[in-house]
């Protein structure tokens, strides 16, 4: 069985990267949810010109579809009386209605199989639109309208780039909040303030990750496991250098209360970790999220909100920034007090 013929204006058309895939996986990705061609048997792909270059192609066909032997046509060899011009179906990759396919013989008349701008034109619209749609549905106040517009700059940048991966933002969110510990605990009142922009700038850093593998479809319970787990040693090492460096900075019961914060905070973590762990997700401290979220409690939904990790992560830097340390960190103490009780508390009413 063959399929519906797809037509590119070009190889090099067909290859473009959007948000991350090329063009041509991308556009038969879409057509194939839309019912247009079927991912098994054979695909054809045509394009004028013909091609010169498909190992890239089809290292990323067969990632994602395994079953489906693609067949790269010169556009001579292709049955132009059934093909579907791809490009067309990608203004409907970001999720709106996808518009009925025309005869490529209507095509041709209407605007030539050389339409490479028209081409580009969609291709960066619908790479935009993809990365712009990678946002989380438990994104706090702050992740929603101030850390994801920044990583999502960074994304859609680095998805430019054939060889990203995941793993290469999870690690560059690692290395600032290495940085950032040696210049707590090393740093004095400098390195103070230099840890609390990079704190905030690791924040940013660890959306990068999760959108890249959203938008090439590359999630996995390892990769979440392995950010959940920097993300929590980037905290960690966070409170932990701010609460010495102000200790050590004279005020020994600011950095007391962050300590004993820190303990409270590891001692939930732990527990909300483990525990999804034993339910046979990957690491997730979001149990008292998705718990507010299902009991829909003002209480719960405030708590979840302000705890989160983009808010304290922005109102810890700015405090600092401004010369209040001390105070952020007995706020800070007490913000993870009020949250431990709620976390025991939903533990408790959690079915065993």
């Amino acid at each position: 069985m063959t399929n519906t013929p797809l037509l590119f204006q070009s190889e090099t058309t067909a290859s473009i990267l959007i948000a991350g895939i090329p063009s041509a996986v991308r556009a038969f990705h879409r057509l194939c949810q839309a019912g247009v061609v079927g991912a098994e048997a054979e695909q054809d792909l045509i394009a004028a010109g013909g091609w010169q270059s498909t190992a890239g192609l089809l290292q990323e066909f067969n990632r994602q579809y395994p079953g489906t032997r693609i067949r790269f046509l010169a556009l001579e060899d292709g049955a132009l009386d059934q093909a579907v011009l791809a490009i067309d179906g990608l203004e409907a990759a970001v999720g709106t209605d996808m518009p009925e396919p025309e005869p490529i013989c209507d095509v041709l008349a209407r605007q030539g199989i050389n339409d490479a701008a028209s081409a580009r034109q969609k291709i960066a619209s619908a790479s935009r639109s993809i990365v712009a749609s990678t946002g989380k549905p438990t994104d706090g106040l702050v992740s929603k309208w101030v850390n994801r517009p920044v990583s999502q700059f960074f994304s859609f940048h680095l998805l430019k780039l054939r060889w990203i991966r995941p793993v290469h933002a999870t690690i560059a969110a690692g290395l600032i909040g290495v940085v950032m510990a040696v210049c707590l605990f090393l740093g004095g009142q400098t390195g103070l303030l230099l840890g609390a922009i990079l704190f905030q700038f690791a924040s940013i850093v660890d959306g990068v990750d999760g959108e890249i593998a959203r938008a090439t479809y590359r999630s996995s319970k390892l990769g979440a496991t392995l950010d959940t787990a920097t993300d929590a040693l980037t905290n960690f090492a966070f409170i932990a250098g701010g609460s010495v460096n102000i200790w050590n900075g004279g005020n020994a019961l600011a950095g007391q209360a962050g300590l004993a914060g820190l303990t409270l905070l590891f001692v939930g973590l732990s527990i909300l970790g483990l525990l999804s762990l034993r339910e046979g997700g990957p690491l997730s401290f979001d149990a008292l999220k998705h718990d507010a979220r299902e009991t829909s409690r003002p209480i719960m939904l405030f708590l979840a909100k302000i705890t989160s990790r983009d808010v304290y992560a922005l109102v810890l830097a700015i405090l600092i920034l401004v010369g209040l340390a001390a105070p952020a960190m007995m706020v800070f103490a007490a913000a993870i007090g009020v949250w431990f009780i709620a976390a025991m508390i939903m533990l408790l009413r959690k079915p065993r």
